[in-house]
């Protein structure tokens, strides 16, 4: 009898034991120690080499560009260009022309500054221009705004005659609602009294 009851503890041990190892066995496969390969890929640190070595091969680039293609002589070259131009066309075209109190007819001094216009024109022949016609602040705003048109006309006729294309010229009227002068003398009414000539751009 007491070797049955031993002999029974004895398989109920095995068997619990057996259980044991059983549970633990599956739970094997999933701790697995991670391969030193894997933690530290060789492919991750290229990339980072191959950026910082992109940079320093554009900056070095980039050098060279600024060195070989912009010289002293084409920034002078360049800056003369245009300032020439640019000065030209402001001392020219900045230049207004006057009328008498109620008049539209051309005047000598206007004269001269017409043709130097027309000069200006024939060796640009790109640029179109806008003749604004303006007015003192006396009469009516209509009847200002017709004879703004009527001084505007009379320089584009003008230049017409000088040879200039018609079509390269466009004419407005603004009458007195463009003061060059805002007061209220005669000297004030000489200066707003004008044609201005604007390029069309």
């Amino acid at each position: 009898m007491k070797k049955s009851l031993l002999l029974l503890f004895i398989l109920i041990l095995l068997s619990a034991c057996a259980k044991q190892k059983v549970v633990s066995q599956p739970l094997q496969p999933e701790v697995k120690p991670v391969p030193k390969e894997e933690v530290v890929p060789k492919e991750q640190e290229k990339p980072v080499q191959s950026v910082q070595e992109t940079q320093i091969q554009q900056k070095e680039e980039a050098k060279k560009a600024s060195v070989e293609e912009v010289t002293p002589t084409m920034i002078a070259k360049a800056q003369t260009t245009v300032s020439d131009s640019s000065s030209e066309e402001v001392s020219v075209l900045a230049k207004m022309i006057h009328f008498d109190f109620d008049k539209y007819d051309i005047k000598k001094e206007a004269a001269e500054i017409l043709k130097e216009i027309a000069d200006y024109l024939k060796a640009n022949p790109d640029i179109r221009l806008l003749i604004e016609g303006h007015c003192d602040e006396r009469g009516t705003r209509e009847y200002n705004l017709q004879l703004g048109m009527r001084r505007a006309e009379s320089a584009k006729k003008y230049l017409i005659d000088l040879g200039i294309d018609e079509k390269r010229l466009e004419t407005i009227s603004y009458g007195k609602d463009k003061p060059l002068v805002d007061e209220h003398n005669e000297e004030a009414w000489a200066k707003n009294r004008r044609c201005e000539f604007k390029r069309i751009k």
